[in-house]
């Protein structure tokens, strides 16, 4: 039947297509998902508050030193096992949603292939690093809450910048809170995961930037401000990724920005589209006259260096370098896979499978750099896991990724009759919500997977712990708070 000319056509959403609310009806009664927030609150509201400042705790301290990643946990995973008899009915409808059942077919085919490793106890390790999954779970029940968790999340990202400002401090005056490579800034974090963890808070930033231009957010004040903090954001992200040298986080967030405008210049009006290349110029143009400025020196040995290894690995065969032991890894990645296309050779086992590798061509393992992962996310996922693994991992985080990019629910029927005015459609925004950053998660997370190009960011504790609380923020479905209401 053809819609009504006057039927307001529903907003569109970055990828929902692949994850779209509609089809989750078919699997949940949502009202019925929705009550069961709306219960806890009316029989636990004290405990609901606790585990929502213990959620809201994790997100902000899984940027700190890894130490406080392993510990800083157990608060919310002890009051979330202590709370269950509460909240328990929450659970179901997100066991339900497709990015959770992919997720978990992915981690239990991760753990199968202990079946066949050859290293069982760099499987375990390997394996052991999606330990943070049970963050998606401790924070659901307080997910009607999000933004305050976003909100957390950000700070903390934050937090892990002002090592970064620490060390520059420090090592201007001589002292090295942090040894680290020349030209590169990372403080207490490696450089290469403090990379990828901003290239993900550069498309949080740039998602909540774009967010704050929505008609949407009332009053202007509150707008202005949101605006200016984003732009903040967003601005330090970009030049903390510079200042950790990490080549393959720069290519990831320049990559992110490209994909991120491409999808803005689809959405907005043609007329808005002129406004778009414009705005696009100026900020690029002052970011990289700040970081020309800034790093200008250390850019420009990062990059001559670089060109200089893959020439010399693709030309004269020297793997020995950085860049030139990276490459060949990613080549024994795919020579893995070939030989095991269906199930690889299992977690843990890729380093054992290169030194047998070489011994069979007659090449001395010792004469090699063998690394314990493939630097690359997805050539790393093919020859341990093979295609099943792959393919159920790409699903799982092409899901969630496409699950944050929903914008959250549309309104309660029961708010339907309401008297609130209903704000008309934006010029151009991203976030088609009144919440800012109600978008961003998903872009964040695309952030990180795109990092994951040149690390296997799934392996990584640091990394990992990021995956995992970003993935909890980015449920297709997601609960409304009670007693408000969304367009």
């Amino acid at each position: 039947m053809p819609r009504p000319s006057h039927e307001p056509r529903p907003a569109r959403s970055d990828g929902a297509h692949l994850a779209a609310r509609p089809f989750s009806r078919h699997l949940f009664d949502h009202t019925r998902a929705q009550a069961a927030f709306d219960r806890q609150h009316d029989v636990d509201e004290l405990g609901t508050r606790v585990q929502l400042a213990l959620a809201m705790l994790w997100c902000f301290f899984v940027s700190a030193p890894i130490a406080y990643v392993e510990f800083g946990g157990i608060p919310l995973l002890a009051f979330f096992l202590w709370r269950l008899p509460k909240s328990w009915r929450t659970l179901p409808s997100l066991l339900v949603q497709p990015h959770a059942i992919f997720l978990i077919l992915w981690m239990a085919w991760l753990w199968a292939s202990l079946l066949w490793t050859s290293t069982p106890p760099l499987a375990i390790e390997e394996a052991g690093a999606i330990r943070f999954a049970w963050v998606i779970l401790a924070m659901w029940p307080v997910m009607d809450r999000r933004p305050w968790i976003i909100a957390a999340y950000a700070l903390g990202l934050a937090l892990a910048q002002s090592s970064q400002l620490a060390q520059a401090i420090g090592e201007s005056l001589g002292r090295h809170p942090w040894h680290r490579a020349p030209d590169r800034l990372s403080g207490w974090s490696h450089p290469v995961v403090l990379g990828s963890i901003l290239t993900g808070a550069v498309g949080l930033h740039l998602a909540g930037l774009t967010s704050t231009f929505s008609t949407y957010i009332q009053p202007k004040a509150r707008r202005a401000t949101f605006r200016a903090l984003a732009a903040l954001g967003l601005l330090t992200s970009a030049l903390g990724v510079i200042a950790t040298g990490t080549r393959g986080a720069w290519i990831a967030s320049m990559l992110l920005a490209c994909i991120f405008l491409l999808n803005l210049a689809r959405r907005a009006p043609r007329a808005a589209r002129p406004r778009i290349i414009l705005a696009t110029a100026i900020a690029a143009a002052i970011l990289a006259a700040l970081a020309l400025t800034i790093a200008r020196g250390p850019i420009e040995r990062r990059f001559g260096r670089a060109t200089h290894e893959i020439s010399a690995a693709l030309r004269e065969k020297q793997f020995t370098s950085d860049t030139g032991a990276r490459l060949l890894m990613n080549w024994w990645a795919i020579e893995a896979w070939t030989e095991h296309p269906a199930i690889g050779v299992g977690a843990g086992s890729y380093p054992d499978w290169v030194r047998t590798h070489l011994e069979d061509i007659g090449i001395d393992p010792s004469a090699r750099s063998i690394h314990d992962h493939a630097h690359s996310a997805p050539l790393h996922t093919l020859a341990t896991l093979g295609a099943i693994g792959a393919l159920l991992c790409a699903t799982a985080w092409i899901l969630t990724i496409a699950g944050g990019m929903t914008p959250s629910s549309r309104r309660r029927a029961s708010d339907a009759n309401s008297d609130a005015p209903t704000p008309s459609a934006p010029s151009l925004s991203v976030d088609r919500t009144r919440a800012p950053y109600d978008t961003a998660p998903g872009w964040a997370l695309l952030g990180i997977a795109l990092a994951g190009l040149f690390d296997v960011v799934q392996i990584n504790v640091q990394t990992s712990a990021h995956l995992f609380t970003l993935a909890a923020l980015c449920a297709p479905w997601r609960p409304l708070m009670k007693g408000k209401s969304r367009p």
